[in-house]
């Protein structure tokens, strides 16, 4: 009986007296168990998480959604993908008539036009739109692929 006793443990958060399996074990502890037991640490690690990530995702919010921060971050990301700066990708745009070098279309709402870059020498050729850019990637930017297709559309097309 008394060592049942002293196997028993409250829990600091939800003030049961439970026996000493029901916590998790921390060597730095007196006894070497935790304060909470499982149940309640489980909950309070959800609830911290959940709270942890929802702030992260509303730093980043306020960070990417203010016109400096999508600015910085299209800097950051044209320097380390294409080694331009997001001044030479707004002065490319320019040359451009802000439309897509192949096809001539302006982007569609709330995007922007496409670095397209040689995959051998990272050269950046020019800008282009969603579609045009996606079917040179499909197409493996092989000029010979691409002669085959117009070839093919041409003469199933008559």
């Amino acid at each position: 009986m008394i060592q049942s006793a002293k196997r028993l443990k409250i829990c600091s958060t939800c003030k049961k007296g439970l026996p000493s399996t029901a916590f998790n074990k921390q060597l730095k502890a007196r006894d070497s168990l935790q304060a909470r037991c499982r149940d309640c640490a489980k909950i309070g690690d959800k609830k911290y998480k959940r709270t942890r990530t929802d702030y992260r995702r509303q730093q980043l919010r306020e960070k990417y959604n203010s016109l400096e921060g999508k600015r910085k971050h299209l800097n950051r990301y044209f320097k380390s993908a294409y080694k331009i700066t997001l001044e030479e990708y707004e002065q490319l745009a320019t040359e451009q008539s802000n439309k897509c070098a192949i096809c001539g279309a302006f982007p569609d709402d709330d995007k922007r036009l496409y670095v397209d870059h040689c995959h051998d020498s990272k050269k950046v050729r020019g800008l282009l739109c969603f579609h045009c850019n996606t079917g040179l990637g499909h197409f493996r930017d092989n000029s010979g692929i691409l002669k085959n297709a117009i070839n093919y559309l041409y003469d199933r097309n008559k």
